[in-house]
C-alpha cells in the first residue's frame, strides 16, 4: 500500500498567491470532469506503451477520490503529508468494493484561468502531471506501472482563487486511486 504526493507549485505561469490566499468556490466543473478523463487517458497510454493492460475506471472509486480532492480544496491543503490524511480510510472504502490492494497518487497545481479553459491546455496539463509523477522519487511511477493494478478512480476538483491583484486562477487537486 503506497500513498504518494507531487506538488506542482509554480509549475505554470500563474500569479503568486497572496499570503491569505483561500479558495472562494468549491465545486466540480465540466472542466474538472474533462480533466479526470484526460488524466485517465494519459495514464493508460503510458501503461499500454509499456505493454501493461489499461486500467478500468470505476465510478465508485472515482467518487472516493473526488471526495478526498474536495476535502483538500476545502481545507486549503497545498503540500506535505496532510494531502494523504486518512488514506487508510479511503483504502478501506475501496477494499469494501471487493478490491484487495490500494495505492494513491495526489497532485496539486495552480494554473492561470487560460490554462484550464481549453481541452488542449487541460490535455497538456495532464501530460505534465504524468511526466512529473513518473519522475518522482516517491512511488508515483510504481503506482502507475504496477502490473497487478487493474482498476482506478480519479477525482479532480478545482478551486477558483484570486491573487492580491484580483487575477483569477484555479488551484487543482487531483487524487488517483489504484486497485486490484
Amino acid at each position: 500500500m503506497t500513498s504518494t504526493l507531487f506538488n506542482f507549485f509554480n509549475l505554470f505561469p500563474a500569479p503568486e498567491p497572496a499570503s491569505d490566499h483561500r479558495p472562494i468556490e468549491i465545486h466540480q466543473s465540466n472542466n474538472d470532469i474533462e480533466f479526470e478523463a484526460q488524466i485517465f487517458d494519459v495514464v493508460n497510454q503510458h501503461r499500454t506503451s509499456l505493454k501493461l493492460p489499461p486500467l478500468k475506471l470505476v465510478t465508485e472509486i472515482s467518487d472516493i477520490a473526488r471526495k478526498h480532492s474536495q476535502w483538500m480544496c476545502a481545507a486549503g491543503v497545498w503540500e506535505g503529508e496532510s494531502c494523504h490524511r486518512d488514506f487508510d480510510s479511503r483504502a478501506k472504502k475501496v477494499k469494501n468494493l471487493r478490491f484487495i490492494e490500494i495505492s494513491e497518487n495526489v497532485a496539486t497545481a495552480e494554473v492561470c484561468e487560460y490554462r484550464y479553459q481549453t481541452i488542449e491546455n487541460r490535455r497538456s496539463t495532464a501530460n505534465i502531471i504524468l511526466v512529473h509523477w513518473l519522475a518522482s522519487i516517491k512511488g508515483h511511477r510504481e503506482a502507475i506501472e504496477e502490473l497487478a493494478s487493474t482498476h482506478t478512480g480519479i477525482g479532480v476538483i478545482s478551486c477558483e482563487v484570486y491573487d492580491e491583484d484580483g487575477t483569477r486562477g484555479f488551484r487543482i487537486y487531483v487524487t488517483q486511486l489504484f486497485a486490484r
